[in-house]
């Protein structure tokens, strides 16, 4: 993990400097992160994997079940997903559903094959690993129904969306809340990054600049001044562009969620945020209220 310039497993590991903050990154290695796992030296046991796999994405979705239920015995009063695309939250939002749907597919498969299993049953002696097997897709059933209670549980998880003033940025937005309403998910924070805010600097005119520097007799001190003028209209030709493209976008959010979302607008930093003093800054930033800076001549 960049930002803490420390390296983490898919055990949670406590962060440097801190006593009670934790994390790990998520491993989706289905055959080496799930406890559903089955002994696959055993023939039976390459039954209920080979189906599962029949699904894209159900590796994923298996291992954050397993991740779910692992985490109702952990001691922890928040616990924060970061899921960075929009694709992979709504990925991570089907996962309830991918499985209650694998799971219903490997359930009708038991019960058609309920016959031939009770005969195979008795040739190899393997009913305890039938009904084994039998157990551990009635637990997986149950766990999905808990994660999707857990989900649309508005005292228990809510989802904070984090854009940047772009047109795909904000596009994607709208389309996880939408999805999220759908679901009767709880989302009402919105975090728009890199916002390019007013300068605190007093205004310039350039203009009145160049009418006293005209005046100046100097060639070399008018040379020297022209220069500092050409590259400052330079600089304010980007800044003024990149204000005023952001002012449309901005002005999309602020008129799409300003009524019933809380947005933070997060000013664009000259570094990266790395190190805990720099992220402890960052997030206090959070906490501030600020107008959305749209700039007056979108107006």
């Amino acid at each position: 993990m960049a930002c803490v310039n420390q390296k983490f497993t898919n055990q949670p590991t406590l962060i440097n400097s801190f006593d009670n903050l934790y994390c790990m990154e998520i491993d989706t290695n289905y055959s080496e992160n799930t406890a559903f796992k089955l002994n696959k030296k055993e023939m039976f046991d390459n039954i209920l994997p080979e189906l599962l796999h029949s699904f894209p994405g159900i590796d994923e979705a298996l291992c954050f079940a397993e991740l779910m239920q692992s985490i109702k015995n952990m001691k922890y009063s928040v616990i924060v997903f970061d899921t960075a695309p929009t694709g992979h939250t709504l990925r991570l939002l089907a996962f309830p559903d991918l499985l209650k749907k694998a799971l219903g597919y490997l359930i009708n498969i038991r019960e058609k094959l309920k016959g031939t299993l009770n005969v195979l049953k008795n040739f190899t002696n393997n009913e305890m690993e039938f009904d084994s097997l039998y157990e551990k897709i009635n637990h997986l059933n149950a766990m999905s129904s808990s994660i999707q209670a857990n989900f649309q549980n508005p005292m228990k998880t809510t989802f904070v969306c984090v854009c940047i003033p772009e047109f795909l940025s904000v596009y994607e937005t709208e389309r996880l809340i939408q999805e999220l309403t759908k679901k009767n998910i709880s989302c009402y924070n919105i975090v728009v990054n890199q916002v390019v805010f007013p300068l605190d600097s007093p205004n310039v005119n350039l203009e009145n600049c160049k009418n006293l520097l005209s005046q100046i007799k100097n060639e070399q001190i008018q040379s020297y001044f022209n220069d500092l003028i050409s590259k400052t209209e330079e600089l304010e030709d980007v800044y003024i562009s990149r204000r005023k493209l952001q002012s449309k976008y901005l002005t999309q959010i602020k008129n799409l969620y300003s009524n019933d979302f809380h947005i933070v607008c997060m000013p664009q930093l000259k570094n990266e945020i790395r190190g805990l003093n720099n992220i402890s800054s960052f997030s206090e930033m959070l906490l501030q209220s600020k107008d959305i800076p749209i700039y007056k001549d979108i107006l």
